[in-house]
Order: structure tokens, then sequence, then C-alpha cells
């Protein structure tokens, strides 16, 4: 059972992870979701 001491530190790392994405997305986000969506839109048209 010595993966139970990688899960604690890999949670950890997602958790800090989603948290700086999330935390950030004041900024970023909506030219992101913009871009994104614009690329996904362009390419189902074609």
């Amino acid at each position: 059972m010595h993966q139970k001491r990688a899960d604690v530190p890999l949670a950890v790392f997602i958790k800090h992870f989603l948290i700086g994405i999330f935390g950030s997305a004041q900024i970023r986000a909506l030219p992101l979701a913009r871009y994104v969506l614009g690329r996904i839109i362009h390419h189902s048209q074609n």
C-alpha cells in the first residue's frame, strides 16, 4: 500500500493546480474561452 503516500501529494498538486487555474480565471478565462470556442466553432463549420 505504498501508493497511499503518492495519493496525498498528487491530490494536493491537483487541488493547487485547479485553484491556480480558477484563481486566475477572472483574468484569463474569458479571452481563453472565446479563443477556444472560436476554434471549436471554426473547426465544426469546416
